[in-house]
This record gives C-alpha cells, sequence and structure tokens, in this order.
C-alpha cells in the first residue's frame, strides 16, 4: 500500500466512521471535548423548546460551538497521528470476556486507530472479502439433491484462533510484502502485548476481538484452502471461517484417504479438525442412503434418500423456547407496575412490554447502520429454510405458554374490570391478541416487520433475558 494511506485525511476517516456507528470509546478524547459534546447536547434539547429570536440566536451559538468542538476533535487526532506515524508507539490492549471466551480490546485512542489502520490495510492488500453464508448454504444443497453418489465430511478447526502460529504468519507477511512497514511493525507490537497479557511464552494465537484479527486468519488458511481443494475427488469446499464441509466423488478417493489427507493437511499447518463424533460427520450419500444429519452456517441438513432439508438447528429452537419463557418470567417480576412515559400521557406497564419482546421475537426488524438499514430477524436470519414444520412447533409452545397460569398469570387487580369486573374475560381478551397477532409461521412467512422504533433495544434486552437464564 502507498505511504500516504498513513494521512491525517485518513485518521479523521476512521474516527468519523468508528463515532457514527456508536463504537468510538471513552478513552478516545480528552475530558475537554467529552465536555464540550455534552454541551451540545445540552443546547440541541434546549433549542427544541425556544421560539422566534431566541431559537435563532442559540441556533447560531449551537453552531459556533459545534465548529470548535470539530476542530477540538481534529486537534487531538492530528497529536495522535504525529505519534504513531512512524510506527515506534506502544499499543495498549486490555482483556474483555465474549461468551465465555477471553478476548482483547485496544486500550487507548492511538491503538484504536493504528488496528483500523491496520484491518483496512490488510484487507485491501490482500483483497479479501466475506463469503456469502446464503450463497454457500444453497450451494451445498443444491449438490447434495443431485443423485451422484458422494462422500460428505463436516469438521471444523479446534480453538481455531488459538493455534495460529505468530512466527509463520509474520514470515508469511514479509514474504508476501503487501503490508507497509508501519503496519507490520505494529503487528508484531500488538502480538507482543498480547502473549504478555495472555501470558503466552509459545506465541501462539491471534488475539480475539482486534479489527484485524479475522483478515489475518483467513490469510494464514489460504494455504490449508489450496491443499484441501487438491485433494483428488474433491469438487466441492467451503470453509466459513472455521467451519468446513466439502463433498468428494467415492470413484476416485476413499472417505478414509479424503479424511486422512484433511487431517495431514491441517497437521502441517499447525492446526488441529475436530475428531469427535458429535463435532464430525463422515458419510457415504446416495439416493438408497438413510438419514444423515448435519449442522452448518445456522442450518441443520437433514439428507434422506437423495433429499435435502433444510431445518433450524435444534440449539435455535431451544433457544427459541428458553427466550419465551424468559419473557414471560420477566412479565412476571413487572406485572403489577404501571408507569407514564415523560410526557406523562402513555402508560407503558409490563403487558405492553412483554408483547414488544413476543413481536421482535416472532418477527424482523431493521438494524439501523445510520447509512442504511440491514434486515434481520426470524425470516431474514432462516430465510432458506424448506421444513416449517419446527415454526408450527414453536407457535404451539407459544400457545402452551400463554395459556399455563403458572407461566403466565396477569394481576387481578389491574385486569379485574368490565362489568362486574370479569377478570377471566379481560385475560382471555389479552391472551387472544397475543396469539392473534404473534406467531412464528406468521413472522416468517409473511416476513412480518416489528412496528416500533426500539427494535435493536429489544433484541439486546431478549438476548440479555437468554444469557441471564443460563
Amino acid at each position: 500500500m502507498k505511504p500516504e494511506f498513513y494521512n491525517i485525511e485518513t485518521f479523521e476517516k476512521i474516527m468519523s466512521l468508528e463515532e457514527s456507528r456508536g463504537r468510538l470509546k471513552e478513552f478516545c478524547y480528552s475530558q475537554e471535548t467529552k465536555t464540550m459534546s455534552q454541551v451540545i447536547k445540552d443546547l440541541r434539547q434546549e433549542l427544541r423548546t425556544k421560539k422566534g429570536e431566541e431559537r435563532e440566536k442559540l441556533k447560531l451559538q449551537l453552531e459556533e460551538y459545534n465548529h470548535q468542538y470539530e476542530e477540538k476533535k481534529k486537534t487531538e487526532i492530528a497529536e495522535v497521528y504525529r505519534k504513531v506515524i512512524n510506527g515506534k508507539h506502544p499499543v495498549a490492549l486490555r482483556v474483555v470476556e465474549a461468551k465465555e471466551k477471553k478476548a482483547y480490546a485496544v486500550g487507548d485512542m492511538p491503538s484504536l486507530l493504528v488496528s483500523k489502520f491496520v484491518a483496512i490495510e490488510i484487507k485491501n492488500q490482500y483483497q479479501l472479502h466475506p463469503a456469502n453464508r446464503d450463497e454457500i448454504v444453497e450451494e451445498l444443497r443444491v449438490l447434495l439433491d443431485n443423485p451422484m453418489p458422494k462422500i460428505l465430511i463436516r469438521t471444523d478447526i479446534h480453538h481455531f484462533y488459538e493455534s495460529i502460529p505468530q512466527k509463520k504468519l509474520i514470515d508469511k507477511l514479509e514474504s508476501d510484502d503487501y503490508l507497509s512497514v508501519i503496519s507490520r511493525r505494529y503487528l508484531r507490537k500488538f502480538f507482543y502485548e498480547y502473549n504478555r497479557l495472555a501470558g503466552n511464552q509459545e506465541q501462539v494465537g491471534l488475539p480475539r476481538g482486534l479489527s484485524f484479527s479475522p483478515a489475518l486468519s483467513e490469510i494464514y488458511l489460504q494455504e490449508f484452502d489450496r491443499s484441501v481443494k487438491r485433494i483428488d475427488g474433491v469438487y466441492f469446499y467451503k470453509r466459513y471461517v472455521d467451519d468446513i464441509v466439502l463433498l468428494a466423488n467415492p470413484n476416485k478417493i476413499a472417505i478414509e484417504d479424503c479424511w486422512k489427507s484433511i487431517k495431514e493437511i491441517s497437521e502441517s499447518l499447525c492446526l488441529d479438525v475436530h475428531e469427535d463424533d458429535d463435532k464430525v460427520v463422515l458419510a457415504l450419500l446416495n439416493t438408497d442412503s438413510g438419514e444423515t444429519k448435519f449442522n452448518y452456517l445456522g442450518y441443520q441438513f437433514c439428507y434422506n434418500q437423495g433429499c435435502t432439508q433444510l431445518l433450524l438447528t435444534e440449539e435455535k429452537v431451544s433457544r427459541y423456547c428458553q427466550t419465551i419463557d424468559c419473557v414471560l418470567k420477566a412479565y412476571a417480576k413487572v406485572a403489577n407496575y404501571r408507569t407514564r412515559d415523560e410526557q406523562g400521557k402513555k402508560h407503558t406497564d409490563g403487558i405492553i412490554q412483554m408483547m414488544h419482546r413476543i413481536e421482535a421475537l416472532t418477527g424482523n426488524g431493521n438494524l439501523d447502520s445510520r447509512r442504511n438499514f440491514v434486515k434481520t430477524g426470524l425470516f431474514y436470519s432462516n430465510r432458506l429454510l424448506t421444513d416449517l414444520s419446527q415454526l408450527d412447533m414453536l407457535d404451539k409452545y407459544l400457545e402452551e405458554a400463554i395459556n399455563d397460569p403458572a407461566r403466565f398469570a396477569p394481576p387481578r387487580n389491574l385486569f379485574n374490570y368490565g362489568e362486574g369486573g370479569n377478570y377471566d374475560e379481560a385475560v382471555s381478551r389479552i391472551k387472544e391478541k397475543i396469539l392473534s397477532q404473534y406467531g412464528f409461521k406468521k413472522g416468517f412467512c409473511e416476513r412480518r416487520m416489528y412496528r416500533w422504533n426500539d427494535y435493536v433495544l429489544v433484541l439486546k434486552q431478549l438476548q440479555n433475558l437468554y444469557y441471564k437464564s443460563l
């Protein structure tokens, strides 16, 4: 990459992008700059209450203050730029917990900027593009449906990130000579700090959580991919991160020999493929084959006599059921409370919160990325399903949960209304409304979208409820 890539304008773009994504760390600017940011927020809030001349005067004040704020940020970024441009500035990492695995995050503003620079240069120089999960799944399903006999091998790389030897990776980067000297220098610094924090004397593994680690893992595994594709008889091979699947011609190679070749290739690169029965699928498939099931990229593939169906994985189904229970338990804790919004106009009570959560769980929504909307949810995360029987089962589970007084019982003091205080009738109407409006099969087939503007917040609430239940 050209040396001018490391310039102040690129630094400013990276910081602006991080801010727009809401990922800016508290340590990235000085306390004075953070105070200015809060003042701007207060002025904007005050601006909403002003009219006429007062509003125009405050608007001019806000514009001037905002200009000072932007100039202050540019000054601080320029100071960081001068520190890191020679490649000699130390990097800072800190340990964080991520899904029961130890991960690492940058510890200061210079390290954040440098890590982003390195990640961008790696992706640009090596032309790395993320694989399309849906295309892989669809292509695999079509090939499985082909009546030709085939060998299926499904496995993954054990402790993927922790297995990559740093010296071999650095040597490859040096021999390729695609990256700038500054980037390679900072990569060594990041590895040194990671090894120090992790007590990693063997100097093996990549730091989880850093922006350049996925790209580095892809570079290291390029040789693995090329070698597996060269195995005699292999006509389909895909790897998504550490998940591997391949199909081979049984007339050209035996299944045992194919599996042996894969293990030899992984060992030559200091990697280890899983050999546990629950992690590996080795099968010879043809039109007379019995049922073979395996999970790949979020789907359960069910092959039976030349026909392949795509289902939800058992883990996903279990998670949906458990989340339903979590939502109802959370409602039981707040069922007796009602609060008003800031204007004191609308009631926000437990039943509305519960219904919003069920709507988000059974439907779809937009993830606001500031520039565009990314659709996600039940359909958009599982759009290639061919067997919808599990959705019927989930709807039945939701119905049973709602109709079970032990799991869903609205308080009598809030719902004992109507003629003669008919509690049973009021609760019956609530249950009917929930079950008629929300459902997994409806959300999938009709691609129902969440109707409120707090979709991302509700998704986080559902995630927190689920993980707390584990």
